[in-house]
Order: C-alpha cells, then structure tokens, then sequence
C-alpha cells in the first residue's frame, strides 16, 4: 500500500482538518475562566463608595424656587385654560387679555372667553 502525503490527497488534507477541530478548541485559552477571575478580583477589592461634590451642586432651594418661578413671556392658550380649570381666574384672564393684544384678530374670541371666566368667578 502507497502512503500518500496531505499534500498530494486535499480530501485527506480535509479529512485532518476536519478530525484536529477538539484540538484546536483544546489549545484555545479559556475565556470563560478568565472573566471568572475579573469579576472575583473586582468583588474582592475593599468596596468604597463615590461621593459627589456638594460644592458642585446648587442648594435644592434653589432648586424649588426656580421650579415654580413663572416667565410673563411665555403665555399661551394652554396656559391660560390650564389657570382657568384651576379656578385661578385672575391669571387666566390676564393671560388671555394679553392673547388678544398678540393676535388681534382672535380678540373678540378671547374677549368672549373673558366673558365666560367673569361669570365662573361670581358663580363662585
């Protein structure tokens, strides 16, 4: 019988190939242990906790009162119906007095709906 060489036969070439692959995965380092070591090691460590700056921070009063501050520029329909299912009658009437002088051609509109917020008010 003649031997013949892997490079002579590539479906014995193959067949070697095909055979070797629990070798090669063998040979391969274990990167699941690996990583086991990483998070031991991380756990291991003295836990310290992380502390922010107080210095970096605004005082959360200030916070508060920068929360509830109102902009006069910012008006809107919306606002002005959001004070009125409040009962906050005076600023939605306010708001929609100024609506009017922004879109005058929306004015009898919001006069009809000031109208509307006086009778709510001393139906009260």
């Amino acid at each position: 019988m003649q031997s013949r060489t892997t490079a002579e036969d590539p479906q014995l070439r193959l067949r070697l190939q095909i055979a070797g692959w629990p070798e090669i995965l063998l040979a391969r380092p274990d990167t699941a242990r690996s990583e086991a070591d990483v998070i031991d090691r991380f756990l291991s460590r003295e836990f310290r906790r992380i502390v922010p700056d107080p210095a970096s921070f605004p005082a959360g009063e200030d916070l508060a009162r920068e929360s509830v501050r109102e902009d006069p520029e910012l008006i809107s329909e919306e606002l002005a119906d959001i004070y009125a299912r409040q009962g906050l009658y005076a600023k939605a009437k306010e708001i929609y007095a100024r609506l009017s002088l922004l879109y005058p051609e929306k004015s009898v509109y919001f006069a009809e709906i000031i109208a509307g917020l006086d009778t709510k008010k001393s139906g009260k």
